[in-house]
């Protein structure tokens, strides 16, 4: 997926591959500027789980999820949960309200596309739109208008060929600096 941040064509966007499968979950993101590129990667193998970087070693490297963070498995529940259940996550709010309103293809997936408001009066967010496939619940698209910001994701490719060695390690493990 890339993610234009602001809604105006950003000449830097940040792009973010998210990976799933039996092994494991995987979710690798860069913004290029035009002096540097910064990437990450968070990696959730079930029992070990990684947090990786370029700066991170000289060639790059990974550092165990409890060497990094006191609470290891808040950060990787909150990036992953949302990540890999986002209209399961978005529907059980009772501030939400859906309602379907387009059929359309985004990256070659037939998606479902829903209207979202806020039975919140205060919300400051105007127009939502979000499309999922309409199969498997993979997030495509999602369009937020709000007079304070605008935010646009849209998938440009989905493959669903996953393999273990997806699920590498991408650099040396490291030890906290």
């Amino acid at each position: 997926m890339a993610f234009d941040l602001d809604g105006t064509g950003n000449p830097n966007p940040v792009s973010v591959t998210i990976t799933q499968g039996p092994w494991g979950r995987r979710s690798d993101g860069s913004l290029t500027t035009e002096t540097r590129t910064f990437s990450s990667t968070l990696l959730d193998l079930g029992d070990e789980k990684y947090i990786c970087g370029r700066d991170l070693g000289e060639d790059g490297g990974c550092l165990r999820a409890e060497d990094a963070y006191q609470d290891p498995d808040e950060l990787f529940a909150y990036a992953f949960g949302f990540a890999f259940s986002f209209r399961e996550t978005l529907t059980e709010s009772d501030e939400l309200e859906w309602r379907l309103t387009s059929a359309r293809t985004i990256a070659g997936i037939d998606a479902d596309c829903y209207q979202v408001t806020s039975t919140d009066p205060e919300a400051d967010t105007d127009d939502v739109e979000i499309c999922f496939s309409d199969d498997d619940d993979i997030l495509l698209s999602m369009d937020v208008r709000s007079p304070k910001a605008s935010a646009t994701v849209l998938a440009l490719e989905v493959d669903r060929n996953v393999e273990e060695a997806d699920f590498a390690v991408p650099y040396p493990v490291v030890e906290r600096p």
